[in-house]
């Protein structure tokens, strides 16, 4: 008898499994194992063009002199694995810079920039960087990791990435067609339209997603003030006849 109920409590609870698990939401998955922006770029339904990332934060509350950013560039240098000769710095008794472009082995190219200075009765050191990949790829998430993990034993806090995707439609896309394009993408990821505009060259929408979370800070990335973390917009070049599609992140983590 309890032999018997056992056994159907059992399977019961199989089949309980299996059901729930017809029903389980893919960004979940996504989620986890990637960027949300590569996500919400697969209802696009072109390859990626171009990656581009951005990051901009003060990094501290010091004056330094020229010497001891040089220091700091050469880190950067060597854990990023750049490949780079050319630098070019400039200093005066208040603001002191450093800049220089390098390409790392996987030919992202990276242009850096560190610059410090005095105002009023405080000081500040800020770090800006700039990367571009051409081409897609296979692990956006992965990618941005080891870019702010290797950031991240040089400069504290470590620096987040907003993030650019850029793909082209060959012609012009009419509003209409934007509309549907932009409303599949931003239900890829349970987005929020916040704002909107639409034109025959140009078009653009805000929106807002809770997908858009930082494992390691366990709060949403870029929420602004106007809460929005996803941004989509088409460019229509006449003269090319080609229709430019962005999705990004806006910058809002470090910003100075």
């Amino acid at each position: 008898m309890l032999k018997a109920i056992m056994t159907k409590m059992i399977l019961a609870f199989l089949l309980l499994i299996i059901g729930s698990l017809k029903f389980v939401d893919v960004t979940v998955g996504a989620n986890l194992y990637e960027h949300p922006l590569e996500v919400a770029w697969q209802a696009v339904g072109l390859p990626v063009q171009e990656v581009e990332t951005e990051c901009w934060q003060k990094i501290n509350d010091l004056w330094l002199n020229l010497n001891d950013l040089e220091t700091v560039a050469k880190q950067i240098v060597k854990s990023f694995g750049l490949k780079t000769n050319n630098y070019t710095t400039g200093n005066d008794q208040e603001y002191n810079y450093i800049s220089f472009e390098g390409v790392r082995m996987n030919g992202t190219r990276v242009r850096v920039t560190l610059q410090s200075g005095k105002m009023g009765n405080g000081s500040e050191t800020q770090l800006g960087i700039n990367t571009v990949y051409y081409g897609s790829l296979s692990n956006l998430q992965r990618y941005l990791r080891e870019m702010e993990h290797s950031l991240g034993a040089v400069v504290s806090p470590r620096p987040v990435f907003s993030l650019l995707l850029t793909g082209e439609y060959a012609g012009m896309l009419s509003k209409e067609k934007v509309r549907r394009l932009f409303t599949r993408v931003l239900a890829r990821v349970k987005a929020k339209p916040v704002s909107h505009f639409f034109t025959q060259e140009r078009s653009q929408q805000k929106g807002f997603s809770k997908l858009f979370v930082d494992k390691e800070q366990a709060e949403p990335l870029h929420k602004t003030k106007s809460h929005t973390n996803i941004e989509l917009e088409t460019i229509y070049d006449a003269g090319r006849d080609k229709t430019t599609i962005v999705i990004a992140t806006p910058r809002i983590i470090g910003e100075v």
